[in-house]
């Protein structure tokens, strides 16, 4: 139908028009000429062209429109204009956009017109101020903005226009695209003379341009004016960028900005309004201008930057951004997230803040990555000078400057900012982004700052961290890496004083732990800490426990013969450690086939297992225990198949165990010992002087000493009566020389003189503790709960809570005839006499 009513406009416009006129004169109709449509878009019930001769006149209706769609043709109906020819303009119905205010939503226009080469004054149509370009269209002249419009970007498409956008005051341009994805429409706006690419024309004021979407080139071609922006003497608008692939450049002598203000706008000083929300921006100012911000002589105006990835190059002069050359940083630069890389301009153009002499001004920093570079000449700054670095609590910047000018207020700044290779925490820091501290680059936290690794952030650590006294880096998420993290925190001596140490941070990635004598190296864990392979100790190593940390070592920590490793508290004793090892090792101690070194444990709650043949503290499968002492804390050690819960491994001897404080369970397995040989093996030498113990053997093991097959090997208490032990039984069952509370299976005992237990403890149900006569138990410093049985035939010192039973103070005589008698026949009469 379409094609049939242009072939039959075409013939008539080709019949000569003196004919016609001779056959009309011929019949005598010689009235008024025939009155033609001369709308360039369909008439709407709602939208009528009254200028229009035909749809203007009384009683026309929209299907009278030159311009409107056959019913359902979903094709535009085309008539001829007057003195113009044949029009191709037309509506596209149901256009999809995304919209990223609205999440990355898609949505639908109703209706949009079509935009044509010709199309050069966009919102003069009657579709709302929508347009749609769908596919290759070069406009060769600028096309100027009235009212509010709106611009889609098919897929695919590409819109040269070779002159630019204009985009004045009072006047806006919103552009959206159909994907995200490489397949975004385009659009290329190369500026006129002294006009921005998109924006203001010469000594024009900025509109309102809004970036939705799309892969935009704004171009201000070796004139005065902006990519994006004003145009020469110009005064700027508002720019708003939500997403797209966006690249504004300026070019030429005093030129614009990349994104902002233009030559002179100073005039008065009006700033750019620039907000940034997400995509991918890269803005390039030229001569004297900033790459976003101000123009040459102008100040930064506001710029607000929430998101996206942004690149920023100053021109000559200009700031990267910021003002222009002798501009101010701005009316406010605010940096709230993103990923951001701002490079000052040649001969003193700084990367943030003011061009070539301006100050910097305020610059507030609450989130983001800001990579701030001086021109490679080195003649300006990162930052420059004169600037107040502000931010709100726990902002998470991080701004890595190569230089900073001279009066910079960084006192209301809280974030990270690295000059050279050094990393400095200010105020209360938040990390919120995964960040990487290469070999050879440091991170300061002095006395008085914070940082804090948000929940699933994770800081890789190949140099060095230092944490001052006073300073504090709180864990939350991963701190990994094999560089070292130096703490200034304390520790618990076996005196229970508090002493200063300097410790490196154990994090997710510290599986080697080193040290060397006298001092040795010591290591310290604060907050939730995993470990999925197995730690080496190497040499002398002092491991620290933070209060309210708990390291989990999936793997378990070998301390094999020659080395040692010494766990100490704070003064809560709450830090945590679990080690379970695997196959044939130790949870702490030997690996496979490894006799345990030198194992001490001062604080802490303690938890070690072996899922194999090993001793949950000792020595791993066919060896000795080593040396283990263990003066305070908790202490839970399970052995593997065969194994001690402390001491050797399975068919490994004891070795040595030293308990003289803390609170002890060891559970052997089979025919391990709970402390003392694996299987088959000597209980090794076992001296319990303090603490409360508790070592259960195996089905065929000693609780203390060697399994049924072993050398029992040599128990003793020493004499000061400290310890409390619960024993499924002792090998070297010679208790002379014992000294304490000690039970074997139920049955317990005071041993010695005195027993003074320094713990408090409980006495299960169904067990029974013996104090003979003679013998005292001292407990005016404890608390004891019995829920079994005491028997006291001796002395309690203070209260033991629960079933005390002493020996009775009644005496019964018996006598018959005033004489007292053992035994006397059955009748007879006796006196019984009780004597309390």
């Amino acid at each position: 139908m379409l094609a049939a009513l242009l072939a039959l406009a075409l013939c008539l416009s080709l019949l000569p028009m003196s004919a016609l006129a001779a056959e009309a004169d011929a019949l005598g109709e010689t009235g008024p000429e025939e009155a033609v449509c001369t709308c360039t878009a369909p008439c709407t019930e709602g939208g009528i062209n009254t200028a229009c001769p035909v749809c203007g006149a009384e009683g026309a209706a929209p299907e009278d429109c030159g311009q409107s769609l056959p019913q359902g043709s979903g094709e535009a109906k085309t008539q001829p204009l007057a003195n113009e020819g044949i029009s191709l303009l037309s509506t596209q119905e149901d256009v999809s956009y995304i919209d990223p205010t609205e999440e990355q939503t898609a949505q639908t226009c109703t209706s949009a017109t079509v935009v044509t080469a010709d199309d050069t004054t966009w919102g003069n149509d009657n579709n709302a101020g929508w347009y749609v370009v769908n596919d290759d269209v070069t406009i060769s002249t600028r096309v100027t903005v009235t009212g509010d419009v709106h611009l889609i970007l098919a897929d695919g498409c590409n819109l040269t226009v070779n002159g630019g956008i204009n985009v004045s005051e009072g006047n806006s341009l919103t552009i959206y695209a159909q994907s995200t994805g490489a397949d975004m429409g385009a659009l290329t706006a190369n500026g006129a003379p002294q006009s921005a690419g998109i924006g203001g024309g010469d000594h024009d004021i900025c509109g309102t341009i809004i970036i939705n979407g799309g892969i935009i080139s704004a171009n201000a071609l070796d004139n005065a004016a902006a990519g994006i922006g004003c145009g020469w003497y110009g005064k700027s608008g508002t720019i708003i960028i939500n997403g797209g692939k966006v690249v504004a450049t300026s070019s030429g002598y005093h030129s614009g900005a990349g994104i902002g203000g233009c030559r002179e706008s100073n005039s008065p000083v009006v700033g750019p309004d620039i907000t940034i929300n997400g995509g991918e921006v890269t803005a390039t100012g030229g001569n004297y201008s900033a790459g976003i911000g101000g123009g040459w002589h102008a100040v930064g105006g506001t710029i607000t930057i929430n998101g996206g990835t942004v690149t920023a190059f100053g021109g000559y002069r200009g700031a990267g951004i910021g003002g222009g050359s002798s501009g101010a940083g701005g009316d406010k630069i605010e940096i709230n997230g993103g990923t951001i890389t701002a490079t000052g301009g040649q001969n003193g153009g700084n990367a943030l803040g003011g061009g070539h002499s301006g100050s910097g001004g305020i610059i507030t920093v609450n989130g983001g990555t800001i990579l701030a570079k001086a021109h490679e000449d080195k003649a300006g700054l990162s930052i420059s000078q004169n600037t107040k670095f502000v931010s709100g609590l726990d902002s998470s910047a991080i701004v890595m400057a190569e230089s900073i000018g001279n009066g910079i207020d960084l006192s209301g700044f809280n974030g990270i900012i690295k000059q050279g290779s050094t990393y400095t925490v200010y105020g209360s820091a938040n990390l919120a982004t995964n960040l990487e501290i290469r070999s050879g680059e440091t991170m300061q936290i002095d006395a008085g700052k914070t940082l804090t690794i948000s929940e699933g952030i994770t800081l890789t650590n190949e140099g060095a961290i230092i944490v001052e006294n006073g300073g504090a880096l709180v864990n939350k998420g991963t701190i990994d890496g094999s560089g070292n993290v130096l703490v200034d925190t304390y520790y618990l001596n076996t005196d229970n004083e508090t002493t200063d140490q300097q410790a490196n941070l154990v994090n997710t990635g510290s599986t080697t732990w080193t040290g060397s004598d006298p001092d040795g190296g010591w290591y310290v864990v604060q907050g939730e800490v995993d470990i999925n392979s197995r730690v080496n100790v190497s040499g002398t190593v002092n491991l620290i426990l933070a209060d309210g940390c708990n390291l989990k070592i999936n793997g378990g920590i070998n301390v094999s013969s020659g080395n040692s490793l010494t766990i100490y508290g704070q003064d809560e004793g709450t830090g945590a450690l679990t080690a379970t090892g695997a196959d044939s090792q130790a949870g702490i101690g030997g690996g496979e086939s490894q006799s345990g070194g030198a194992i001490t444990i001062n604080g802490g709650s303690i938890t070690a297992n072996s899922n194999g043949y090993g001793a949950g503290i000792g020595g791993g499968s066919g060896s000795g225990g080593g040396t283990i002492t263990i003066n305070g804390g908790t202490v839970d050690a399970n052995g593997g198949d065969n194994a001690a819960g402390i001491g050797g491994g399975s068919s490994g001897a004891g070795g040595t165990t030293i308990i003289t404080g803390g609170t002890i369970s060891a559970k052997g397995s089979n025919y391990g010992a709970g402390i003392g040989g694996g299987e088959g093996k000597t209980g090794g030498n076992i001296t319990i002087s303090g603490g409360t113990v508790t070592a259960t053997g195996g089905s065929n093991g000693a609780g203390i000493g060697g399994d049924n097959g072993g050398d029992n090997g040599t128990f003793s208490t020493g004499e000061d009566g400290h310890a409390v032990i619960f024993a499924s039984s002792i090998s070297d069952n010679t208790p002379d020389d014992w000294s304490g509370v000690i039970f074997q299976g139920s049955t317990g005992q005071v041993y010695g003189t005195s027993a003074t237990p320094t713990e408090d403890f409980t006495i299960p149900t169904g067990y029974t503790l013996t104090i003979p006569a003679g013998a005292t138990l001292d407990v005016d410093n404890v608390f004891v709960t019995s829920n079994g049985t005491v028997i006291c035939n001796g002395t309690i010192n203070g209260t033991v809570d629960g079933d005390v039973r002493y020996p009775s103070a009644v005496t019964v005589s018996v006598n018959q005839g005033g004489q007292s008698v053992a035994s006397v026949p059955y009748g007879s009469t006796i006196t019984i006499t009780a004597t309390m």
